[in-house]
């Protein structure tokens, strides 16, 4: 599964760190169907190389994620699902801008888990 995340800098009306960023997620809306998914989170063309990727958090206590392999730059992610729960996961992609390091850029997509018990 392939999920595309952009991010940029604005002076007012972003919707994380504050107004001070905009970020978006395409697909918005994350449905996982099928246990060890990978999912591949990648920037967008358009997002600045003064962005990279530093962690992934979840307030999953099932263990839904193995633990993220960063790409290149930190500019993509993987993961892979680990879990038969059916669920709401709240996620965070937590990125740095090299210029402001001290802003914390918290993207988070809407993260459903419902795999298929028969698949």
């Amino acid at each position: 599964m392939n999920i595309n995340l952009t991010v940029a800098k604005v002076e007012f009306g972003g919707n994380t760190c504050e107004g001070q960023y905009f970020y978006a997620f395409s697909p918005k809306t994350v449905l996982i169907k099928h246990n060890k998914t990978p999912i591949n989170i990648t920037f967008t063309k358009s997002t600045s190389d003064d962005f990279k990727m530093v962690a992934l958090l979840s307030s999953d206590n099932h263990r839904t994620f193995n633990p993220p392999v960063f790409g290149t730059g930190n500019r993509s992610l993987q993961i892979e699902t680990n879990s038969l729960e059916r669920q709401l996961i709240n996620v965070s992609v937590l990125v740095q801008d090299i210029n402001n390091p001290e802003a914390i850029i918290n993207c988070d997509p809407q993260v459903l888990n419902d795999p298929d018990p028969d698949i």
